[in-house]
């Protein structure tokens, strides 16, 4: 949400989105994304490669390339905002501090208090987009707990790579123990791993602090979680007394990750999947069904808002994932397609559908094997004008470095020289790569004896964009393009 970042800090944003989608981009492209001019984008540039260590710019004629090294990618870019927000700062300030006042906030960060009347103005914007709200001073959130759970779930996966980032070594070792009351259950579709399920137990207890109201509450003995840990040791350590509404927060985690969903309008989304699951193992002509109901469950009941902040990581993966397995033939494309929008459709909100669409991806090794094993490779035929062991060798090699998106096969200099139409000889493939300068179809690549690291990198090149223009004009409409007002 890029309300949450200043101006200079939105458009540089843009900018560095920009060069990792596409590596190479014109000032005049960047100019049109972001609405700043030349030498306002040409500043941001400058200031984004001396403030990281991640982020090199190189000009060339015209253009700017991004020199990629291994940490340059969203999630670091993501981080980098965290770091110089004011605003993501302050929630997390909150978050932490609740009941802080305007005067303390004025000191902490060096500004005036009409700044910090601005700030409070934006950030009840954002909390109320996901909600919630943010009271006046003195500060705290207030509204769903739920809501207001996940948004700082998503915070700190966001911005930390560590759960020691965020959460002392007292607290760690009191979650070890609050932890093993959830071990006997099968932690899946958003709690994979003993990580994520402490960091939504610690932020359910920073966030009590915020509801002193809610502190006295008894306890309810025919709701009463199990858990094993001294009450004296948790309020020890996080300065909160667990309270009888406490233990009825982690009692619903606990049911929500166990119980089958019963609300009428979740039944029917969870309906909606099993039956998209269903008719995609029947294209792809697979005997099993579609039995892990508890992926769906427990995806449907943690899902109560928008789940990322800045990084919509989860949509790129869907995104990517389907980008580089979409080699489909054109009759099963188009069913995938109308499957897709379907469930899409059925789902009604885009956050919720890319959840599920990761978790079953993640989960559900059947589908995903089936997908990989239904792509339709592209023909590449290699035709030298040297023996067939030449082009074996080359062939060989090159069917090491395409797996997954091409398939090579000699075609015999001899017999074609023989055929009596040699160009029909080509037709069934998709590419050929040759030696042969007397070749004129569209589809042939020219090199010499044996290809040059420039001619594989050609060939690569024209097979994603090959890919790339059969996804976006297949399934990625089916998966980004605005969903239809008409029932499907």
């Amino acid at each position: 949400m890029k309300q949450l970042l200043s101006t200079k800090h939105q458009a540089q944003l843009t900018i560095m989105e920009a060069f990792l989608e596409k590596n190479e981009i014109t000032i005049e492209e960047l100019e049109s994304l972001t609405g700043a001019s030349k030498q306002t984008i040409r500043t941001y540039i400058d200031e984004v490669k001396q403030s990281t260590d991640f982020f090199y710019i190189q000009k060339g004629k015209g253009t700017y390339f991004l020199r990629r090294n291994n940490r340059t990618n969203y999630s670091t870019i993501y981080r980098y905002f965290y770091q110089q927000s004011i605003q993501l700062q302050l929630l997390e300030i909150i978050f932490l501090n609740p009941f802080i006042q305007t005067k303390e906030i004025v000191q902490r960060f060096g500004i005036s208090r009409s700044q910090c009347n601005q700030l409070r103005h934006t950030l009840k914007q954002v909390c109320e987009s996901y909600g919630f709200s943010l009271s006046d001073s003195p500060f705290r959130f207030q509204g769903d707990y739920h809501k207001i759970c996940a948004f700082f779930i998503a915070y700190m996966f966001e911005k930390y790579d560590f759960l020691d980032d965020y959460i002392s070594p007292k607290e760690n070792q009191l979650l070890d123990q609050l932890v093993l009351s959830f071990t006997n259950l099968p932690l899946v579709g958003g709690l994979q791993d003993k990580h994520r399920l402490k960091t939504w137990i610690w932020v359910i207890i920073k966030l009590s602090n915020h509801f002193p109201e809610f502190l006295t509450q008894e306890f309810d003995n025919a709701e009463e979680f199990n858990l094993v840990f001294s009450y004296q040791d948790f309020e020890e350590t996080f300065s909160v007394n667990f309270s009888g509404y406490l233990n009825g927060i982690f009692s619903q985690l606990y049911l929500f990750l166990e119980e089958t969903i019963t609300v009428p309008e979740l039944v029917r989304k969870k309906s909606s999947i099993i039956t998209f699951f269903e008719t995609l193992y029947a294209l792809f002509d697979c005997p099993h069904s579609f039995d892990d109901n508890r992926v769906i469950d427990v995806a449907l009941l943690l899902y109560v808002g928008p789940n990322y902040i800045l990084n919509k990581k989860k949509q790129r993966f869907v995104l990517n994932f389907f980008e580089q397995n979409s080699c489909f033939s054109k009759e099963l494309s188009e069913k995938l397609y109308q499957e897709i929008l379907h469930l899409r459709t059925a789902i009604g909100n885009d956050g919720l559908f890319y959840e599920l669409m990761y978790s079953l991806l993640i989960n559900q090794t059947t589908l995903t094997r089936l997908i990989k094993e239904h792509q339709e490779k592209k023909r590449v035929g290699v035709l030298y004008t040297y023996d067939k062991e030449h082009s074996e060798l080359f062939s060989y090699q090159l069917n090491n470095s395409f797996t997954n998106n091409l398939a090579f096969e000699v075609i015999d200099y001899d017999e074609f020289c023989n055929a009596p139409d040699d160009e029909a000889e080509l037709a069934d493939f998709d590419f050929i790569i040759t030696c042969l300068t007397t070749l004129k179809q569209e589809n042939c690549i020219v090199t010499d004896i044996f290809p040059t690291i420039s001619d594989i990198k050609y060939l690569n090149d024209l097979v994603d964009l090959s890919i790339r223009k059969k996804f976006e004009n297949g399934l990625k409409r089916a998966l980004v393009d605005p969903i239809p007002t008409v029932k499907l």
